[in-house]
């Protein structure tokens, strides 16, 4: 009951057609009896990989792919990222990064409100965009935050770890490249567009 109450948790966060859902569910159950403890980090990275990546079509591809960034990489590799990829719902006022920590997690977010502070605890910004990436810059690149972002209500996101990040950068090394190119490549087109925004405001 306990195994079936994490699976069920699982695809319902992710809201699965039924006929992965139904594979997740009989996929599970075998894996489970290898599973000492019934969590759900365990029972879901103990699904076939070839099922994942199943998953990871259906659910992700399409996530990464409608940023520039990522549509500068092969399939491949985003399908890589999409397998190791998990559906978390955050509560109201989760901190999702903090100033000064490693970046240690890339999201992307499903549903929900988040906001940006500075150190000072100003807002700077707030999202409820869907498909909106938070904290990839830092992620990306192995930096520390230098804002905070938190849930201003409960929020549903994409989460990759910094470690299956990594883990499908050396399987594929030339779409890591590529894709930090592609973000060096977005924030000067940024910077030159702030700049050019602020010459103008002193016409």
């Amino acid at each position: 009951k306990a195994m079936r109450k994490i699976v069920d948790e699982y695809v319902e966060n992710a809201d699965l057609p039924p006929a992965l859902v139904a594979e997740v569910r009989a996929s599970a159950e075998e894996s489970g009896k290898i599973v000492e403890r019934q969590r759900m980090d365990e029972i879901i990275a103990a699904l076939p990989h070839s099922l994942k990546q199943s998953i990871a079509r259906r659910l992700f591809y399409g996530l990464f792919v409608q940023s520039e960034v990522f549509a500068q990489c092969s399939e491949s590799f985003v399908v890589e990222l999409g397998a190791a990829c998990t559906i978390v719902l955050f509560s109201k006022e989760s901190v999702l990064a903090q100033i000064g920590e490693p970046a240690s997690q890339f999201m992307i977010l499903n549903s929900g409100h988040l906001c940006v502070m500075n150190a000072m605890g100003v807002r700077l910004a707030e999202t409820s965009t869907a498909g909106e990436m938070v904290g990839d810059i830092p992620f990306i690149f192995g930096l520390k935050h230098v804002v905070s972002i938190s849930t201003l209500e409960e929020s549903k996101l994409t989460v990759l770890s910094r470690k299956d990040f990594e883990a499908a950068c050396r399987l594929y090394p030339s779409d890591a490249m590529a894709l930090r190119r592609a973000f060096s490549k977005a924030i000067a087109s940024s910077d030159a567009e702030l700049d050019e925004a602020e010459g103008r405001s002193y016409k």
